[in-house]
């Protein structure tokens, strides 16, 4: 049930305590009611849903999360980009943290010390230290 008289800030809000409890399935529920009002999620709603499923070690939900992020065509900052690699990375899912760091790179966008270091850590954790 979609969040009465709702803005992208009262979800941002409402996602951001799941986050910090690493409620990823709810964040999932309240993008998708965001859709039902028709409020578009942001950047922000979208970064603390993918930190939320790195919490809750859920690497594919994020992961589609910042595939649909760019169908949205909502902008990817550092802290979205990294929240999608960190969940990866927790996985040792090397192989997507790289497609994700690779496919920002190829967007023209400068990827910070934390998602270079995620990348980086993925590999280590799938024992693919020398890509």
């Amino acid at each position: 049930q979609a969040l009465v008289g709702s803005t992208v800030i009262t979800y941002g809000i409402a996602i951001n305590a799941c986050k910090k409890k690493a409620e990823w399935k709810n964040t999932l529920v309240l993008l998708a009611d965001m859709g039902q009002v028709v409020i578009k999620p942001n950047i922000i709603t979208y970064s603390s849903a993918m930190s939320a499923c790195e919490k809750g070690a859920a690497w594919q939900q994020a992961f589609a999360l910042f595939a649909d992020m760019r169908q949205a065509v909502v902008e990817a900052d550092t802290i979205a980009l990294s929240s999608a690699i960190r969940a990866c990375e927790k996985a040792a899912e090397w192989q997507w943290a790289l497609a994700l760091f690779a496919d920002t790179v190829l967007a023209g966008s400068a990827p910070d010390t934390i998602a270079y270091n995620s990348a980086i850590n993925a590999c280590k954790r799938g024992a693919e230290w020398q890509r």
